[in-house]
C-alpha cells in the first residue's frame, strides 16, 4: 500500500504578520503533525548554529514509526521550560533521547519519546547546511556535538560563511 504524499501547511502563510503565544504556536504545531501534515516555520534562535539559523525556514514532519536515531534533528518539548526547543539527537537510551544543540555545550538531558513533537526534515536557508545537516554527515556532527568539538569550530565556520559572502543578511 502506497501511503499519500504528505501535505505541508506554511506557519508564515497561517500566521502572516500576526504572533502567536507559544502554547497557541506548540497547539497549531501538534494539530497539524496529527493531521499527518508537514508544518513550515522560521526558527529562532542560535543553539543549532550553523546547521539551522535564526530565521530559517525549517520544516517538521510527524515522528512516525521509523526510530529516532542518533543525527536526527526533533523539536520537543523541554522538561523544565516547557518552551518548543528544536535541538540533534546525540544518544539513545530505549525511549529517552539525549539532546543537544550544536552550538551550546550542555546536553538538554534524556527526554522521553512522548516529549517529541517532530522531526526535521527541511531547512531552508542554504543548500549546503540541509545536506550536511540532514543527510549522512548528521551522525558525525551528533558525535562532535555530544562531545563539545562543534562549538569552536562552528565560530569559525561562521567567520569564515560571512568573510566568504554567506551571511545571513545576504541578498541577491
Amino acid at each position: 500500500m502506497i501511503n499519500p504524499p504528505l501535505k505541508e501547511v506554511s506557519y508564515c502563510k497561517l500566521v502572516k504578520d500576526k504572533s502567536l503565544s507559544r502554547p497557541a504556536l506548540l497547539e497549531l504545531i501538534r494539530s497539524v503533525l496529527d493531521q499527518n501534515a508537514h508544518f513550515r516555520f522560521k526558527a529562532g534562535g542560535g543553539s543549532m548554529s550553523p546547521f539551522i539559523r535564526n530565521n530559517d525556514l525549517i520544516t517538521l514532519a510527524p515522528v512516525d514509526s521509523r526510530p529516532i536515531r542518533s543525527g536526527d534533528i526533533v523539536a520537543f518539548i523541554h522538561p523544565y521550560s516547557k518552551q518548543l526547543v528544536i535541538h540533534r539527537v546525540v544518544g539513545t537510551c530505549k525511549e529517552q533521547f539525549r539532546l543537544k544543540g550544536d552550538n551550546i555545550g550542555s546536553e538538554d538531558g534524556l527526554i522521553s519519546k512522548r516529549s517529541i513533537v517532530g522531526k526535521v526534515v527541511d531547512i531552508q536557508g542554504h543548500p549546503c547546511r540541509n545536506r550536511i545537516g540532514l543527510g549522512p554527515g548528521r551522525i558525525l556532527i551528533a558525535f562532535l556535538s555530544r562531545n563539545n568539538l562543534l562549538i569552536f569550530p562552528v565560530s569559525l565556520l561562521q567567520k569564515a560563511y560571512h568573510y566568504l559572502g554567506f551571511s545571513q543578511n545576504r541578498t541577491g
